[in-house]
Order: C-alpha cells, then structure tokens, then sequence
C-alpha cells in the first residue's frame, strides 16, 4: 500500500512539474502562432489572452502517466496482468488523446480567424462518436460489469441497457466540463479534485493503472492551475476542455461506481445545467478578470464538498 502511495504521489509531483515547466515555453509559443482568445469571453472589455494551455496538461497527463505506469509495472506483481485487464486503460487514454486533438483544431480554427473554432453543436457531436467508440470497444471486448452501485439501494443490473446509459453520461460530464471552462480556472480546478477521488475510488492505493492515471491528471490539473493563479495567463481552449471532459467520462465508466464519480462532478454538472438554461454561475467572466482566485478557490472547495461526500457515501455501501 505505502509503495503504491508513494508512486501515485510521485506521479502526481510529476505531472505537475512537467505541465508548469512546459508553460515556460509554451506562452511565448502560442502568442507567435497568434493561438490568441478573439475576447468573446471577456464581456466587452477587449482582452485577448492566450489559448490552447490544454496542450502542457495533455503533455502533464501522459507523460507523468506513463511513468508512472512503468513504475507500477516496475515495482508490482502488475506484470502478471492480462491484457484484457489493461485493454480499457489504453483505449481510454486513446480516446482522450484523440478528444484533445479535435479541441486543438478547433483552437487553431480560431486562431485561423474562425470566431470561436469548431461550432459548439459539432464539439458535442465529436464528442458523443468518441463515447460511443470507447463503449463500443469495451463491448466487443467484453468483460465489462454492467452493473451500477447506487447509495442506499445497491448494485442494479442494467444489461444491454447500461451502453446507450453510459454515452448520455459520458456525453453529459464532456458538455458540463465544455461550459465550466468558460470560467478560467474552474474545469482544472475540478478535474484535480475529482481526480483525488478517483484514486480512491480506483484504489490508486494499491497501484491500479487507472489511480496512475488519476495521478498523473490531478498532478496536471494543478500545474495549470499556478499559471492562472491569481490571475489569467492562459486559457485552456477548446483542446483543454475536450481532454478533461473526455478524462473525466473515461474514469467514471470505467471505475464500476459511475454514481458516486458523478457526485464528485457535480460542480461541472451544475454548471452545465445552468448553461442549458442561459444562467450564468459566476456573474463576471473570469476570462477578462484580473483576478481569477476567488473563482479556482470556490470550485476546488465545491468540488472538495462533493469528492468527500461521494467517498463518504462510498465506505458505508
């Protein structure tokens, strides 16, 4: 248990290094190629900052990973895994790497002088065929448990159903994490703590290859997070949102407890049913602010309340 603490720590030390050194390099970068925000965002007032910072928590999340993937490997009895048991942790990171590919086109669309990038309709659209793919190949693949466990009721099997179940919800968490993005700061925040409770809930503890990625993600998450602390620096674009979005739905199918990782995303989902409305959560965009603290802080402890009521929830099943 201790060496598998140590490794996921070391992961997620990792992960945040890797994503804030790479911001050294990659702001100058972004400003040359004039990846730069068209000021939609910043309510009137002309800002223009820079966008695709995704792109060093992609760089964080499967760098960091990876190693610490090794070191799992290393280090355990992991070696005596299947295939099978690992097939839905690189189909997973696949299809994340494929989802922030889509938002880095998007971003370079705008940079492109295209308002906006990608037409939100067909963001949501690529990201209900990359569901779909994931699920489809787990399918055929077979072996995974259709079963949900909900609080207070128990395990319920779901069959065939629990498929076209899991796109809504993989779909859903990918559209709520597109509208709290709008927010900078706020998608990162909450994707480092869901991420902390993932692990848990992966019993990272133990080295489990999705606790690595989780890890590797909360580490990333944060080491976005001190570029745009206090104040903006970068926005994570269209390719940052698309990749934790697509993360986080990743880790909710595939951790057998989609009920309580759910939970822990309430923050990202409540945005997004406030966004279906046209209610605004946070009155002032952050994007134009010259302080963005307030907002991270007031995420990250939301998403503190829900991430610790879900493993609350989780011990008394």
């Amino acid at each position: 248990m201790y060496k598998g603490l140590w490794i996921n720590i070391l992961t997620a030390l990792l992960g945040l290094c890797v994503t804030f050194l790479i911001g050294n390099y990659l702001l100058p970068v972004l400003k040359r190629l004039r990846f730069i925000s068209d000021g939609a965002e910043a309510e009137g007032s002309g800002e223009k900052l820079p966008i695709s910072g995704g792109t060093m928590v992609c760089a964080g999340i499967f760098i960091s990973s990876a190693a610490g993937f090794l070191a799992m490997r290393f280090f355990s009895d992991s070696l005596d895994h299947s295939v099978d048991d690992i097939f839905p942790y690189f189909i997973g990171q696949l299809i994340m790497l494929v989802a922030f590919g889509a938002g880095f086109y998007s971003d370079l669309l705008q940079s492109r002088g295209k308002k906006g990038g990608i037409p939100e309709k067909y963001v949501i659209l690529c990201e209900l065929i990359l569901s779909a793919a994931y699920l489809i190949i787990l399918f055929i693949k077979g072996g995974i448990n259709t079963a949900i466990d909900i609080p207070f009721v128990g395990e319920i099997e779901l069959g065939a159903a629990y498929y076209p179940i899991m796109l809504a919800v993989m779909t859903i968490i990918c559209g709520c994490f597109l509208a709290t993005d709008r927010q900078a700061g706020a998608a990162q925040s909450v994707y480092a703590v869901f991420s902390i409770g993932a692990m848990s809930v992966f019993s990272g503890l133990s080295m489990s290859e999705f606790g690595i990625l989780s890890a590797a993600s909360a580490g990333s998450a944060m080491g976005f997070l001190v570029w745009n602390y206090p104040s903006v620096k970068i926005l994570g674009g269209r390719c940052g949102s698309m990749l934790l979005g697509m993360g986080a739905a990743v880790m909710t199918v595939s951790s057998g407890k989609a009920v309580y990782m759910l939970i822990m995303l309430i923050p990202v989902l409540f945005d997004g049913i406030c966004g279906l409305f046209g209610l605004r959560v946070v009155k002032k965009s952050a994007y134009g602010a010259k302080n963005t603290a307030a907002v991270i802080l007031r995420y990250f402890i939301f998403s503190l309340i829900c991430v610790l009521a879900a493993l609350v929830l989780l011990r008394k099943r």
